[in-house]
């Protein structure tokens, strides 16, 4: 049987609508997505949202790695553009929304989703894949606190208004990852969480466990353990039936 378990939380002083991560998941696909929409950029939550949900929700095939990155984003960029009220925008906003939105992302799909025993993963910027085999952590792409910047990789959503949805855009430098399955579990984070699990392992992997982590991590923000961000983490258990 897989288990997922969900925690979100916006910045520290923040509002829950003003959270810019996402994260969704398919169990009967296999399928599992976070994203860490930029904030500098407007509507990046809504474009992370669009990239999650697209790669979760769509049928897009992940084995041939250039077409999937491209049409994913053709995808979700239909969604994101369609989601944007354009013509009712107030002038400021509608001037930094041309630019469009920027997200991490990073995907796993289960290639067989019934055992899950094999995973193939794709990776765009700082959010990370998580798991610990043999007593030690494993992370992709980034693989300790210090890869970790101010100017991770980035998706694109191309301009927006007065450019049309069909507007071309210049695909994002990804990665990917086939991998068996390490272990009973692993874990899908945005960049602050990612490296804060980097940072404070073997504790960190029991915390993220526990219940109340909103409390916890609220307090690890006053004690400058981690950074003030949007956190978002998803972990995939599998358990062996009785």
């Amino acid at each position: 049987m897989i288990t997922v378990r969900e925690f979100h939380s916006p910045k520290l002083g923040s509002r829950e609508t003003d959270y810019e991560d996402a994260s969704a998941y398919d169990l009967e696909l296999g399928r599992f997505a976070v994203a860490d929409g930029a904030s500098d950029s407007i509507f990046s939550g809504l474009w992370a949202r669009s990239l999650c949900e697209t790669f979760v929700n769509s049928n897009l095939r992940t084995d041939n790695e250039e077409s999937f990155i491209h049409n994913l984003v053709r995808i979700s960029r239909d969604k994101w553009y369609r989601e944007i009220k354009w013509d009712e925008l107030k002038l400021f906003v509608k001037n930094k929304a041309i630019n469009g939105s920027f997200s991490t992302f990073i995907g796993v799909e289960a290639i067989h989703n019934d055992s899950f025993d094999r995973l193939r993963i794709t990776s765009v910027g700082d959010s990370c894949f998580l798991y610990v085999d043999g007593g030690q952590l494993f992370s992709f792409p980034l693989t300790k606190p210090s890869e970790f910047n101010i100017s991770p990789m980035l998706i694109w959503s191309g301009y927006g208004a007065p450019f049309t949805s069909e507007f071309r855009w210049k695909s994002p430098v990804y990665k990917s990852l086939s991998t068996g399955i390490p272990g009973d579990e692993f874990v899908l984070a945005t960049d602050a969480m990612s490296k804060w699990i980097m940072e404070f392992y073997p504790e960190s992997w029991k915390v993220i466990h526990e219940e109340n982590l909103r409390e916890f991590f609220e307090e690890e923000v006053r004690k400058k353990q981690i950074r003030n961000d949007d956190l978002t983490l998803v972990s995939v258990t599998r358990q062996n039936d009785q």
